[in-house]
């Protein structure tokens, strides 16, 4: 599942420059949901703007993150046992740059998300959420630019064929909604 991520955000941002690509960024991420611990990975994304680069606030925007481990949280105090997750979040939605050209950017973005999920206990199904975002960028246009942003997720899920010890059903809900920040270098053409 790793790999055929990794293929997919290759070919996107190869794919870039044929869609007029405005900027590609890498970035390290920290992530706090409600029923696991927080945890940390890193990430890639990917703006194209809807109309002229210089005429308009507005890109569509294209991002991947990978968390290798997110782990405890009520698990380990109810069941017994230690939970870890990896989730592998791939996003698209829009964002809108409140001052496109000037040093100091501030911009707005909400999208949708499909969560490639795994886990160490049980069955875990891949599932849709949503996030937003709020995010400064720092630099000039087309330069390299630093950038941090803070971001609310939300998605469901069930942990099925749990150790009955847990639950009677052995299935657990799991709720990974939480706010998240990144922090980055974006380079913007």
């Amino acid at each position: 599942m790793k790999k055929i991520t990794m293929v997919m955000m290759a070919l996107l941002l190869a794919s870039g420059s044929a869609w007029a690509t405005d900027n590609i960024a890498v970035f390290g991420s920290y992530w706090n949901t409600k029923d696991l611990d927080w945890g940390g990975g890193g990430g890639l994304k990917l703006g194209i703007p809807l109309g002229s680069p210089d005429r308009t606030p507005v890109a569509l925007e294209f991002r991947g993150t990978y968390y290798r481990d997110l782990s405890k949280g009520r698990f380990d105090d109810q069941a017994g046992f230690n939970l870890k997750i990896r989730d592998i979040p791939v996003e698209a939605g829009l964002r809108l740059d409140l001052a496109p050209r000037a040093p100091l950017n501030l911009y707005l973005g909400a999208g949708g998300s499909y969560h490639f999920l795994d886990s160490n206990v049980g069955n875990l199904s891949n599932e849709v959420g949503y996030y937003g975002l709020i995010g400064l960028e720092v630099g000039h246009a087309k330069s390299t630019n630093f950038f941090a942003e803070g971001m609310y997720r939300k998605i469901k899920g069930t942990v099925e064929d749990v150790p009955n010890a847990f639950e009677v059903s052995g299935k657990a809900a799991l709720q990974l909604k939480g706010f998240a920040a990144n922090a980055g270098l974006a380079w913007r053409f």
